[in-house]
């Protein structure tokens, strides 16, 4: 990597690499960086930066363009963001969605491709603004008309998570309950069927559906391992 950091953003477009953000060192080292890598030439290239230097953020890929949502930037007067910030790859620019409706940090955030489900981005739980508690709520953004609105709520609350999608299914792994190094840490595994899902159901779905599922259906839970105690 051209320029080292932590807390940054990487996201896949068209076979490329994007690392966005992040931190280089401590206080006030968050840059706007956006560097990308070509695997095929292994090559670095410098792209138009991000105007809004963030750390803490989700983001997520649809049709080629990259979402960074929330965040804190340390030299912005309110360092806790609501904004989405979006990288159109074809043009090497920016611009600005609709804000998050909660503002949240250390999200996760997953996409559907509008295969088994509309085209959506899914911001799940995250810390709220001035809150050392993770919350479980689920957020949508439609790229298409610019809007947000409420998904099912995740059973578990947490922070810090994982989320991945495979085939418009998702599946959000682990995170924390309370921002303190004390806080237990979950090995949790929910998944969840976004709205509008008409795909197969996966082979380990509980409990059955019957009738078939709607346009509007939400979340099931299919496995909660418990918490194991965070360390040091």
């Amino acid at each position: 990597i051209p320029t080292s950091r932590s807390q940054l953003s990487a996201n896949a477009v068209n076979a490329k690499i994007y690392l966005i953000g992040g931190r280089t060192g401590g206080q006030y080292s968050t840059v706007d960086l956006n560097e990308v890598y070509d695997p095929e030439t292994d090559t670095w290239t410098a792209k138009a930066p991000i105007p809004y230097p963030v750390v803490l953020n989700s983001s997520a890929v649809v049709d080629d363009k990259i979402y960074i949502i929330g965040g804190q930037d340390e030299f912005a007067e309110e360092m806790n963001l609501d904004l989405v910030q979006i990288y159109d790859t074809s043009t090497d620019t920016w611009s600005f969605g609709s804000p998050m409706p909660t503002k949240v940090l250390q999200a996760a955030a997953g996409a559907t491709t509008g295969v088994w489900a509309p085209k959506r981005i899914y911001v799940i739980e995250g810390l709220p603004d001035g809150s050392l508690y993770g919350t479980n709520i689920n957020q949508v953004y439609n790229p298409e008309t610019d809007s947000w609105m409420l998904g099912a709520s995740m059973p578990t609350s947490r922070f810090n998570l994982a989320v991945a999608v495979v085939n418009d299914t998702l599946y959000t792994l682990g995170g924390a309950s309370f921002a303190n190094i004390q806080s237990p840490v979950y090995s949790v595994n929910e998944l969840y069927l976004p709205l509008g899902y008409e795909g197969p159901l996966p082979p380990s779905w509980y409990p059955p559906v019957d009738p078939p599922l709607s346009p509007n259906h939400g979340l099931i839970t299919i496995t909660v391992s418990g918490a194991v105690e965070g360390t040091d």
